[in-house]
């Protein structure tokens, strides 16, 4: 028995003080040997009560022999008085003289007097095993109960640290739960941000191109506006220069010019129109890089909740880690509990195989 439980107790704190690579790995291996280790606590607890029953029947044992033996002992001085008596007597009978009745005489006296000391005796010897049953009862009620409250105790220590450690992996699964969740949010807003981004540049771009194409257009006009008055301002000087019959053909050229600046404030409007909407394109424009500014502000906020998580989830793995140290520790509390009982069985034992060797020598 001693050997079986010295092997429990160092394959039990193997397996409390093996390490893994990672809190999670620890987590991971403590929740597998979570059954193995309670196995262990009842093979504890199976071998204690074998131990006790033994030590009951060991001190049940002892009891009977002491009991034996002072029996025993009594019996040997009631036949050497009784020897004695008969010795008095037969002298009696075969003596006829004075000085032999004398001598009778004192032989029964002494023999009375050895008889009452034997009495004595074995009336203390038999008051002193009645104190050593109350004493030995007394010390075997208390260690027993104290065994009995031990193990109640580390048995709720036991049940509390598992309750407290199912809690802990709840909260630790609900706060990796909730951590997935922000990493998928951050992702996917990463995606918008990044989408958003590329819409604002290729909207960007297109608008870059639209007032390129603009200008181009306005200088184009601008260009053939310039050539068509150089012309017309030519054409006027040949006709200022020309005969005045061709009068009539200036009037003309006159209305021509009229329609031609008409067409210029036809064109300056369509450049007054166009640089208002180039100015609704630059305010959207600035709209767009408002909106990308917070899409990052809202970035950095879903960050910073994330550390936050992260945070709170390593608070928890500590938790869950001194928890575990609380739990080896009730476990090596009862390892010692059990060597202790075991210790005492060793030494009951041996006092019995002492008063056994000194009771076959006593013979």
């Amino acid at each position: 028995m001693p050997a079986e439980m010295d092997g429990s107790v160092k394959q039990m704190l193997k397996l409390i003080e093996e390490e893994g690579e990672s809190f999670a790995k620890k987590a991971e291996m403590y929740y597998q040997r979570r059954p193995e280790l309670i196995s262990f606590v009842e093979d504890f607890y199976r071998m204690y009560r074998a131990l006790a029953e033994r030590y009951d029947q060991v001190t049940g044992d002892l009891r009977k022999n002491i009991e034996s033996e002072l029996k025993s002992q009594g019996s040997g001085s009631g036949r050497s008085s009784d020897m004695s008596r008969k010795g008095s007597e037969g002298s009696d009978s075969s003596s006829s003289e004075p000085d032999s009745e004398s001598e009778f005489d004192a032989i029964d006296v002494n023999s009375d007097k050895a008889s009452l000391r034997l009495q004595h005796r074995v009336h203390e010897l038999e008051t002193e095993l009645s104190e050593l049953k109350g004493k030995l009862e007394a010390k075997e009620k208390s260690d027993h109960d104290a065994a009995e409250m031990e193990i109640v105790n580390l048995k709720q220590k036991l049940e509390e640290a598992n309750n407290n450690l199912q809690m802990k992996e709840t909260e630790l699964g609900l706060a990796e739960k909730k951590t997935a969740e922000l990493e998928e949010r951050v992702e996917f807003l990463k995606g918008a941000a990044a989408a958003a981004a590329e819409k604002f540049q290729t909207d960007l771009s297109n608008e870059a191109l639209a007032i390129e194409e603009y200008e181009n257009e306005l200088a184009n006009e601008r260009e053939k506006f310039l050539k068509e008055k150089s012309s017309l301002e030519e054409q006027i000087l040949q006709l200022e220069n020309a005969n005045m019959d061709r009068v009539k053909h200036i009037s003309e050229l006159d209305e021509g010019i009229v329609s031609l600046k008409a067409t210029v404030g036809m064109l300056t409007a369509d450049k007054v129109a166009l640089i208002g909407e180039l100015k609704c394109r630059h305010d959207r424009v600035i709209e767009m890089e408002q909106q990308f500014h917070q899409l990052q502000m809202e970035y950095a906020n879903l960050n910073k909740e994330k550390e936050e998580l992260n945070e709170e989830v390593d608070r928890q793995k500590i938790v869950i880690s001194d928890v575990a140290e609380r739990k080896r520790e009730a476990i090596r509390q009862l390892c010692f509990s059990i060597e202790h009982y075991r210790d005492n069985y060793c030494r009951l034992l041996g006092l019995l195989q002492n008063h056994k060797r000194s009771a076959m020598v006593a013979n």
